[in-house]
């Protein structure tokens, strides 16, 4: 949700500011970090419905689920 929120935000010209704050905190093992991949399949969906870029939206995706891969590995050697 958070995604298609800001996309939309971009889309309509909203502007987003830094904040020095932390608002929110998340621990691994959640079921963001569980469901991670389909996380990340709704992320480029709502980017190609909101007009973005095809083969940005796949560099994204492929970069996450490397990095997800990668830490997950990580994480089993440990």
């Amino acid at each position: 949700m958070d995604v298609e929120m800001f996309l939309c935000w971009l889309r309509k010209g909203v502007r987003i500011c830094y904040l020095p704050e932390v608002l929110a905190n998340m621990q691994i093992g959640g079921a963001s970090g569980q469901n991670a991949i389909k996380g990340y399949r709704e992320v480029r969906t709502a980017a190609l419905q909101h007009g973005f870029s095809r083969l940005l939206a796949n560099i994204q995706f492929v970069g996450k689920v490397t990095v997800w891969w990668l830490l997950q590995l990580k994480e089993k050697m440990s």
